[in-house]
Parts: C-alpha cells; structure tokens; sequence
C-alpha cells in the first residue's frame, strides 16, 4: 500500500464496520430495505500497541501528530487489512499490512494477526469499543499469531534472521481460512499468495500468481521483470464456501495494459492451478 493511504490510517482510529441488510435491526422505519448500509461501529485508539520490539525507526522523522516515531512501546496493532472470524462468537482475527506504507520504511514492523472483540454500537446500544485479545495491557503472544518462516521455504533473503517476517519481506492485504484451519495470505511484493499453518508457519514457497507464461511481478519482487504495478498486486480475496479455490483481484492494471481494467484470478488449491475468471472494468482509478 502506498505512504498516503498508510498515513491516513495513521491519523485515525482504525474502526470495525458492520453491514447488514434491515431486517436485522428491530426499528420500524428500517424494515423493508434490501441495500446494505452501516449497522453499527466500533473503534480501536490508534496507539495500541502489543509486546515486541520497538517499531518505526525506518520511518522518516517529520511531524505525524499524534504519533511519534519509533514507537518504543512495541509493535502497533493496526491497521487493517483484512479480516476473519475468531475463535469465539464475535470475536474476529484482524491482519494489519505491511506497516509503514512500503517496504524501506516497514523493515521493523513484524506482520501478524490479533484477536479482536469489537463492541459495536449501535442504535440499540453497545460501547464502541474494541478489545484485543483478552484485554490484557501488553498484549500478549496468546492474543495474536506471528507469520513466520521457521522451515526456509521463503526463497530469497528475509530481513530477520529469527525469520519472524516483516513489512521488509511481504505485504499482505488479504487473509482467508480453508477447512483445515489453514490461513491463506494474499501479498501485493511479489505478488504472492502465501500459505500459512494455523499458528502462522509458513508451509511452502510463496506462490507465484498467474497464467503458465504470465510471470506477473512488482517492482518489490526481489527478482524478475515488473508486469504489476508498485503497490497493485492482491488485494481483496475471497474463498469458496467448499474451501476449494481462493479468488483475488489485482489492485490495479498491469503495467502497459488498460488502466480501468482490473484482473480477476482463481486459484485452485488441490491442484495449484489459476483460472483467470474476469476483467473487471473500474469507472474511476484511485487517487492514493
């Protein structure tokens, strides 16, 4: 993601939305509507942070009120970018990106996903507010899962030799469950799609995307020609209901290629194969 769109997270609460059809809110004046609008909200105060190292020393050191660099309190919780159900009803797991808006400035962010239990509020009632994992100030290993690489299945160079990986190492934007309990990543660097273990092992080589003969790269791939543009690999991603196939849309088009048009992909988990499903038209292109 690009420095804008991280600095703008930066300068506000990160908030959980909720979308539902009318049918689910008792008022009389909301029944009969079928489009989705805003249920509720909750919001979690930018300068949460969970045990670890110090972070944001790589930022550049000008004015970002209210926060300073480097957060010496450990590593901060937001902001996110993707979401999933939790271990408990109502509770989510929550994945920040690569940190600090690219690559150079993100080497001390370590990538993970945090426990959240969002009290939404709404019109009938709620707090608004957020808790990580179980509450506890620091937040605790327990409230969170580290993506790491502890079997050398990343194939080029990772910026900690503990191999934790870092906002250095991948961007992820996009995170899915199969039935296995299996945590699928999908990353702008490369692009890649990452496969990880319940408790965050990577289990193979991040995953190329695209056709036999595409070889669609970024400028943050550590080697090859670039075809995707800075900071336009996978972005949203969905799963199917029978966990078979991940389907990922490229943020943007590819380099030389029709600027409104974005590419829509399948991959087939049992065989490891891509379908490239769509070419989705925008009607406008993003200003970040």
């Amino acid at each position: 993601m690009t420095t804008a769109r991280t600095l703008t997270r930066a300068g506000l609460a990160a908030a959980l939305l909720t979308m539902a059809p009318a049918v689910a809110v008792a008022a009389d004046d909301d029944q009969g509507r079928d489009d989705p609008y805003l249920l509720g909200r909750a919001v979690l105060p930018v300068d949460t942070v969970a045990t670890g190292p110090s972070s944001g020393h790589f930022v550049p050191q000008s004015p970002r009120p209210p926060i300073t660099f480097p957060i010496t309190a450990g590593q901060p919780v937001e902001g996110f970018s993707g979401i999933v159900a939790g271990r408990r009803p109502g509770e989510y797991l929550a994945m920040p990106d690569n940190g600090y808006g690219g690559k150079a400035t993100s080497l001390d962010f370590l990538i993970r996903a945090y426990y959240v239990t969002p009290d939404f509020k709404t019109a009938m009632g709620g707090t608004g507010e957020v808790t990580v994992g179980d509450g506890i100030d620091p937040i605790t290993t327990g409230d969170f899962i580290q993506f790491w690489d502890p079997d050398g299945h990343f194939p080029y160079p990772l910026v900690r030799s503990d191999r934790l990986l870092t906002g250095g190492d991948i961007d992820p934007e996009s995170i899915q469950r199969d039935h296995h309990g299996d945590l699928w990543l999908g990353d702008e660097f490369g692009p890649w799609i990452l496969h990880f273990n319940a408790a965050g092992e990577l289990l193979e080589a991040p995953i190329p995307i695209g056709l036999p003969g595409e070889d669609l790269r970024s400028p943050n791939h550590p080697n090859g020609q670039t075809v995707v543009a800075n900071s336009r690999g996978i972005e949203a991603m969905a799963i199917t209901p029978n966990g078979q196939q991940l389907v990922f849309v490229l943020e943007g088009a590819l380099v030389g290629a029709d600027r409104f048009t974005r590419r829509i992909y399948a991959y087939d988990i049992p065989s490891g194969e891509f379908t490239r499903l769509a070419d989705y038209r925008v009607e406008a292109l993003a200003r970040y």
